[in-house]
């Protein structure tokens, strides 16, 4: 009997000797460092994502560039009627490329004129904001005056960089001296360097008709003037200041209002606040800088 059961117990020791043996080895090979290529996509140590810097300015595209280890080098200048001067218009390494630092990125540059003034205005182009924290941001442009409120409002924005960033809201803020957009957002997330990028901001105007350069000052009730420009066109410039001075000084100039769309504007103001009348009954000229736009002399008690 003793013989029978020894004979039966060697058997399944070997049987247990070999399931932990086979355990062993699958145990080693589940937990031990994986070799295996990293998947597709992921970076690894020392490398970097070549960032779209497309419709962004030369020295914005060098201020995301260079903490990547990237430099920026102007290849060529070429003209375009779509960009003003000084956009980036193409780059040599594809968008999206893996490299490892240092790098030279070869950028082709707008040599302008840019589109003219028209029902379009842009309000801001290339505008950059790190990203630093979590929670919201907010960002508005510069206020301009047009004729009569924008009809619409839009906005091509970019993240470049590890963040995850909420869809952007949009609103425009309307005052005395004209209308700013403003844009809001909220970071969910971020790793490492990166930037929420305003490619440009911009509004479709009122239409209106296309007459000769001009600017029409009325008097209103109550002390106060309404002052209309239209069609003062520039080739480099959406806007610019309103200026007042006395007629036959130009040095005399003095600012009315910091920017007037170059397509339409319409502006009302008291006239205590526009600092170029001095004495009463003085002629006194309203114009667009840089334009051939301005009023007729006026003797504005």
């Amino acid at each position: 009997m003793a013989h029978e059961q020894g004979t039966r117990i060697w058997p399944l020791a070997i049987a247990f000797t070999v399931v932990f043996l086979i355990g062993g080895a699958l145990g080693y090979v589940v937990g031990r460092p994986s070799e295996a290529p990293a998947p597709r996509g992921t970076l690894l140590a020392g490398q970097v994502r070549i960032p779209n810097v497309l419709g962004l300015s030369v020295s914005v595209a060098r201020r995301i560039l260079a903490p990547m280890g990237l430099e920026a080098a102007r290849s060529r200048n070429l003209a375009s009627r779509e960009e003003p001067a000084g956009i980036v218009l193409a780059q040599g390494l594809q968008v999206g490329r893996v490299v490892r630092p240092p790098r030279t990125v070869a950028l082709t540059v707008s040599a302008g004129p840019g589109a003219g003034p028209g029902p379009t205005y842009v309000f801001s182009r290339s505008d950059v904001i790190r990203i630093d924290h979590l929670g919201p941001y907010r960002w508005d442009t510069p206020r301009v005056a047009f004729d009569g409120p924008p009809v619409s409002l839009g906005a091509n924005t970019r993240v470049i960089g590890n963040a995850t960033v909420t869809p952007y809201g949009i609103a425009r803020e309307r005052g005395p001296t004209g209308t700013a957009i403003v844009v809001s957002f909220r970071v969910i997330s971020f790793h490492g360097p990166a930037w929420y990028v305003i490619v440009r901001a911009f509004s479709r105007q009122r239409e209106s008709p296309s007459v000769r350069p001009t600017v029409d000052v009325r008097r209103l009730r109550g002390r106060a003037l309404e002052i209309a420009g239209n069609s003062c066109h520039s080739r480099r410039f959406g806007s610019a200041p309103l200026l007042a001075q006395h007629a036959g000084e130009p040095d005399s100039a003095d600012l009315v209002v910091p920017l007037v769309s170059l397509y339409a504007f319409r502006v009302r103001l008291p006239i205590d606040d526009i600092p170029s009348l001095g004495p009463p009954g003085r002629p006194v000229v309203f114009r667009v800088e840089g334009t051939d736009c301005r009023s007729r002399p006026l003797r504005i008690g």
